[in-house]
């Protein structure tokens, strides 16, 4: 799962993903920045392009 708010990593997790992925776009960087502990089992990436490629590297 990726995406830049809570619900979309919690909506990974729920569904039992190997990964849910935070990008650092629209919300992510305030997400990482005001709730740290929330995103800490998440990889963090920059942006989509950046998760692509992690995707495709850790599939």
């Amino acid at each position: 799962m990726v995406g830049d708010k809570t619900a979309d990593l919690q909506c990974g997790w729920n569904a039992g993903v190997k990964k849910s992925i935070l990008v650092r776009t629209g919300y992510g960087a305030d997400l990482e920045r005001d709730e740290p502990d929330t995103v800490t089992k998440a990889a963090i990436m920059d942006d989509i392009a950046a998760a692509a490629d992690w995707i495709l590297n850790n599939a």
